[in-house]
């Protein structure tokens, strides 16, 4: 799509860990804009303009998006640009509903308004977990030649590439619950006979005793503990027995 010269609009729902595409930068030649909503508190503001403009992305307000799309438009600079088009806009006047998972509901079209107005290939972001720590990113075309889409046809693809997402996530977690077993080493859950965890030839020779498996969790997450884990799943009691 770069090869095309024109600039791309990126239209993404809030779905996995999708803030992991301020790296796109690293891997693609145009230079990557986020849309966000500005906040009130001018440091929490910052902080996360600071945290989410790493690897050379730039955050852009919603109130500054056409002026600063049109800008880099008018001195040749191709940018990829990333909207969460999930979120839901202020109910008034003049909106446009559409059917997202068996409901009539209001959606934002800044997006396709602004593909059309400037001319922009449309993308649709996939990011789907492969395991812990890891993600998939699949790169869907919705159109190249906006112009000659019929009104409203690329909100209606991007509602459908979400609800086909969402559903096969629906499907895979019923069938996860029905494949979750305690690790036959450690005690944890897991959908393995061995967990992640007790096959990791990388983690120390060092047990730590936890309760449950949701203290697993929080010590994963602390990223200081390297050893592996004895899931009691229970304690006992010496008054109750």
């Amino acid at each position: 799509f770069e090869k095309k010269h024109k600039s791309i609009i990126l239209m993404t729902p809030h779905y996995a860990s999708w803030e992991w595409v301020i790296i796109l930068g690293k891997f693609i030649d145009y230079k990557g804009f986020g849309i966000y909503k500005k906040l009130s508190n001018p440091r929490f503001d910052k902080l996360v303009r600071d945290m989410r403009s790493k690897f050379d992305a730039e955050l852009i307000s919603t109130k500054e998006t056409v002026k600063k799309i049109k800008e880099n438009q008018s001195i040749n600079i191709h940018g990829i640009y990333l909207f969460l088009s999930d979120q839901t806009p202020n109910l008034r006047k003049g909106l446009q509903w559409e059917y997202f998972l068996g409901h009539e509901v209001p959606v934002h079209m800044g997006a396709e308004n602004l593909a059309r107005e400037l001319d922009m290939n449309v993308l649709y972001l996939k990011v789907s977990k492969v395991k812990r720590g890891f993600y998939e990113a699949k790169f869907i075309p919705i159109t190249d030649c906006v112009l000659e889409e019929k009104e409203f046809e690329i909100t209606k693809r991007f509602l459908k590439l979400s609800e086909e997402q969402i559903e096969k996530f629906s499907k895979s977690l019923l069938l996860s619950h029905s494949t979750i077993q305690k690790c036959s080493e450690c005690g944890n859950l897991t959908d393995q006979e061995i967990c992640e965890i007790c096959q990791d030839e990388n983690r120390e020779n060092i047990i730590l005793v936890v309760e449950t498996s949701k203290e697993v969790n929080v010590f994963e997450k602390t990223k200081q503990f390297n050893g592996k884990y004895h899931v009691l799943n229970g304690l006992i009691s010496p008054i109750n027995g």
